[in-house]
C-alpha cells in the first residue's frame, strides 16, 4: 500500500507516529474547512475527534488485519486506543466535533490555498514539541498529542465539555491508563 507513505510528513515532524502524522493532515483539512489560514491546535483537536468518530478499523482493505501493511496496523492499533479513551471518557466524538468546529469557524468559505498544506501555527509546533518531551524518547503518538491538548485550559472547548457533561478528569484518567501515566 504505497499510498500510506504520503501520510507521513518526516520533513516537518519526524518524531510522530504514522497516525500522529496523519492527524496533522486531517488538522490541515479541518483548518481549511473553517476558513483558517494556518493549522492551529484547535484543528489538531478536531482531527483527533474525527479519527475517533470515523472508525478506521471498519474500513475494508480486502485483507485480515495481520496481513495488512505494518504502517496501517500501527495506525489502527493507535486509533483503537483513542477510541477506547473517548469511550471510557463518555465522549460522543461526532457531536463534540460538530459543535467545536462551529465554535472556531472563521468563514463559511473553506480556505482552498491551491491545495497546499497550510502553515503550522507556532502553537501547533509547540504542542508537538511538548508532546515529544512527554513521550520521553518514544515516537510522539496521538495519545501524547491529546494529553497536551487536554492539559490546556481552552475556554470554548471546556464550555462544550461542560454542556455535554464530559468530565475532563475522566478523559485524562482514561488517557493515563493507556499511556501508563499517573492519574490526574
Amino acid at each position: 500500500m504505497n499510498f500510506l507513505n504520503d501520510w507521513k510528513d518526516p520533513e516537518s515532524f519526524p518524531e510522530l507516529t504514522p497516525l500522529g502524522s496523519y492527524l496533522l493532515k486531517i488538522a490541515d483539512f479541518e483548518a481549511r474547512q473553517v476558513g483558517a489560514s494556518s493549522t492551529e491546535k484547535s484543528h489538531l483537536f478536531l482531527a483527533i475527534l474525527k479519527s475517533v468518530d470515523v472508525d478506521l478499523a471498519t474500513i475494508d482493505f480486502g485483507l485480515p488485519l495481520l496481513q495488512r501493511d505494518p504502517l496501517l496496523v500501527s495506525m489502527l492499533t493507535e486509533n483503537t486506543k483513542l477510541r477506547k479513551i473517548y469511550s471510557l471518557g463518555k465522549v460522543d466524538a461526532r457531536s463534540f466535533r460538530k459543535i467545536y468546529r462551529e465554535q472556531i469557524r472563521i468563514s463559511d468559505t473553506p480556505n482552498e490555498n491551491g491545495g497546499k498544506i497550510l502553515k503550522y501555527a507556532p502553537c501547533t509546533v509547540g504542542c508537538v514539541q511538548l508532546a515529544k518531551k512527554n513521550a520521553m524518547g518514544d515516537k510522539v503518538s496521538s495519545l501524547h498529542l491529546l494529553k497536551v491538548l487536554l492539559g490546556e485550559n481552552v475556554a470554548q472547548r471546556n464550555e462544550i465539555m461542560e454542556k455535554m457533561s464530559v468530565s475532563k478528569s475522566d478523559l485524562l484518567n482514561a488517557l493515563d491508563l493507556e499511556i501508563g501515566g499517573q492519574f490526574s
